[in-house]
């Protein structure tokens, strides 16, 4: 396994780590953080990711009625209390999410989301449909309340959601 400080690395607020210098053909080294291994996305789920989250905020602004959205995409738009939510979508009331992919419904994603719900207070965690049941045993076994779980999965081409607010 490569050392972290093999290859300097940036954490940002949406868990992504960007290496500076990471030797071509190498995988990047796992994350610790709190006694968990924190998953990384491959470049095809942090596409997918943002897709996901660019869909949301097209949602939002345009069938759902918000007045703003924010999110992280682009640069730090959706911060609450020093975490970095994916979106937040505000009017008359406001909505902050968590996008997680295949490779991020785990226990060390779990102590983000336990952030969330300790200084949000509820939140949308969206997880792929296949990833429900996970996701809400992880929830239930680390008892973090204040999670509402929604779901995505892409069928005929298209990302289809399910319990959005």
């Amino acid at each position: 396994m490569l050392l972290l400080n093999s290859f300097p690395a940036i954490l940002s607020g949406t868990n992504r780590i960007i290496f500076l210098h990471q030797a071509p053909g190498l995988n990047p080294a796992p994350v610790y953080k709190g006694g968990f291994i924190m998953s990384m996305r491959s470049p095809k789920e942090m596409k997918m990711q943002e897709t996901i989250i660019k869909t949301l905020k097209t949602i939002y602004l345009n069938q759902k009625g918000a007045d703003a959205v924010l999110t992280n995409i682009d640069k730090a738009e959706a911060v609450v209390q020093g975490l970095y939510p994916d979106l937040i979508a505000k009017g008359s009331q406001t909505y902050t999410f968590k996008v997680e992919t295949e490779s991020t419904v785990t226990d060390g994603s779990a102590i983000e989301w336990k952030s969330f719900s300790e200084k949000i207070g509820t939140f949308y965690l969206l997880v792929p449909e296949p990833l429900k049941t996970e996701a809400l045993s992880i929830i239930k076994k680390l008892a973090i309340p204040h999670i509402v779980i929604a779901t995505y999965k892409i069928a005929d081409n298209k990302l289809k959601f399910n319990n959005l607010p």
